[in-house]
């Protein structure tokens, strides 16, 4: 088990000058060993200037060498004594953070290398109180569970930016202003998931702030491999539609158990007729790939399928158990 800090501050000392900093960027990490040096090596390579910018890592009570990892390659890194969830950990980097904006975004997101400069820009307006970045996954994809993910565009910023209730900036991916977060008092504490659209869509309806998006600023996300991965992250997501509804509710739209069925069934009947598309290639070789593409075709089907029932299974168990929906204190009873 890797051994944790007793004292999660980081030193005055550490990092750039306070007086030169522009912007904190603000990673929660749990058990992320494999994935955040990637992370922050493409932070190590930013446009822009080093002495603007400091690189907090807060480590969610991990029990692998995410935290050594993150300091040897010069990140602050604050751990936490006990699993809080990736909402707290980022209010907790929030907190410490020295620069006038946080920039958020994950261990399994690689920033491109004009990221800062980027999503920094739009805050030159102090009515901006967020800015929304773009989400694109890694190509081309080693299984067929990460090139659906591809294909569907899984975290696009399209999908929120564009969606019915309010817009909102998802965390892989975030710019905020420090004033706007410390006005709406940080992330939900403690959400598994939905704590990015929660802090939005308070944001824009309790603040004067605005939110906008930066189309240049980039990350790239590794999606999941296996499928049973792809299924935990869909009941998260699921519980983060429960959390959601049940705050926003009767306002938000388009989360409903008939919304569920209908996904589902047209799901469900895609993989028969995706099996028995008609073949129109004339030659041996070219139909040999016709029925590869086929195959493949009903196992994306299979996979569509897979991700909305397990979206659906979180989204129930939030709503009947909503305790579901949160990290357990420590404190509370088993």
């Amino acid at each position: 088990m890797a051994q944790r800090s007793s004292d999660p501050q980081p030193r005055p000392s550490e990092g750039p000058n306070p007086n030169q900093l522009r912007v904190s960027v603000v990673i929660p990490a749990r058990n992320a060993a494999g994935l955040i040096e990637s992370c922050l090596q493409a932070l190590r390579n930013q446009t822009l200037p080093a002495e603007a910018y400091e690189v907090i890592v807060v480590d969610d009570a991990s029990t692998d060498q995410t935290a050594q990892i993150a300091r040897r390659l010069g990140a602050q890194v604050i751990v936490l004594p006990s699993r809080g969830g990736s909402y707290t950990a980022r209010n907790r980097g929030a907190e410490l953070a020295r620069a006038p904006l946080l920039a958020f975004t994950d261990a399994d997101c690689s920033p491109e290398p004009d990221w800062l400069a980027e999503g920094l820009r739009p805050f030159d307006d102090p009515a901006v109180g967020c800015v929304c970045g773009v989400v694109r996954g890694h190509a081309p994809g080693t299984t067929w569970v990460e090139r659906r993910q591809l294909d569907l565009e899984t975290l696009s910023e399209r999908g929120s930016l564009e969606h019915p209730f309010l817009p909102y900036a998802q965390t892989a991916n975030a710019f905020y202003s420090k004033a706007a977060w410390s006005e709406l008092g940080g992330f939900a504490d403690r959400w598994i998931s939905g704590g990015d659209a929660d802090m939005s869509w308070r944001m824009s309806s309790e603040t004067d702030y605005r939110l906008v998006a930066a189309s240049a600023a980039v990350v790239r996300h590794r999606h999941r491999k296996t499928v049973a991965a792809m299924c935990r992250q869909s009941y998260r997501h699921g519980l983060g539609h429960a959390a959601l509804y049940r705050r926003y509710r009767p306002r938000l739209q388009g989360v409903s158990l008939l919304a569920t069925l209908r996904d589902a069934l047209r799901a469900l009947a895609a993989v028969p007729y995706r099996l028995v598309l008609p073949r129109s290639a004339p030659s041996r070789s070219v139909r040999s790939r016709s029925v590869r593409s086929r195959w493949e075709s009903a196992g994306y089907a299979w996979l569509d399928l897979l991700q909305i029932v397990s979206r659906a299974a979180g989204f129930f168990a939030g709503r009947f158990r909503p305790d579901r929906t949160r990290t357990r204190d420590p404190g509370d009873r088993a």
